[in-house]
């Protein structure tokens, strides 16, 4: 069924193609009523450019404007689009902050699958790291890496204080709280797997946590500094 406004425009060609079509008929009888001292041939001429502007008149008639067509697309599209717009926006909007912080921070993403994979080969041959799921695993690498930063930061600091420092006392006790920071490290990682996740993630002894921290910062400077020389290089 046709729109009205599509009837009308088609209504409006129809009636133009059927004035074409007098005047053809119209110019025709005028040209066989012709007196002698006219010509024919240019009444004949006349009359074929009448009946080929009819012609395209009349094919014009049986077509729907495309402006019109381009137009109701558009209000139609416009419509039945709607909604899913504002849900795609809704849902941009929620996942808005964890994009924007992953563009923001690429290597910090980089680092958590290097400690998914490490983790997890680390389950796999080590007979005191235990997960239960993947899916555990991999909380157990976020966890790990929120942890580490920390450890990272402060050990930044100490170090930055341990230069700084002038005197001999101020050297040794910068040198205890960075011997303190890493060997207390290792038991508050433990401590803070075995409050979240309980007896479903083990992360073995002080030995295997220290070695299972050591591969995972080794682990991390090889990739980090693996994709910066192809960056260099590309």
């Amino acid at each position: 069924m046709l729109r009205p406004a599509r009837l009308r425009d088609r209504l409006c060609l129809q009636a133009v193609a059927s004035t074409a079509d007098l005047r053809v008929g119209r110019t025709a009888s005028l040209a066989s009523q012709a007196t002698a001292g006219q010509s024919v041939t240019c009444a004949g001429r006349r009359c074929r450019e009448l009946v080929s502007r009819a012609r395209v008149v009349a094919r014009c008639a049986l077509r729907i404007p495309p402006a019109r067509f381009e137009c109701d697309v558009r209000q139609t599209r416009a419509v039945t689009t709607g909604p899913r717009r504002a849900a795609s926006a809704e849902s941009r909007g929620l996942g808005g902050p964890i994009r924007r912080w992953t563009r923001a921070r690429p290597a910090d993403v980089i680092d958590l699958f290097v400690y998914v994979v490490v983790l997890n080969l680390a389950i796999e041959y080590t007979p005191s790291v235990i997960s239960e799921s993947f899916s555990l695993s991999l909380l157990t690498a976020a966890l790990l890496k929120i942890a580490l930063e920390l450890v990272i930061l402060l050990k930044t600091q100490i170090i930055t204080r341990l230069r700084a420092a002038d005197t001999r006392r101020a050297k040794l006790a910068a040198a205890g709280s960075l011997w303190v920071v890493a060997a207390g490290s290792k038991l508050v990682v433990l401590e803070l797997v075995d409050l979240v996740f309980g007896d479903a993630v083990s992360l073995g002894g002080f030995i295997s946590v220290t070695l299972l921290v050591v591969a995972l910062l080794v682990s991390r400077a090889a990739v980090r500094r693996l994709l910066s020389d192809t960056a260099t290089v590309a």
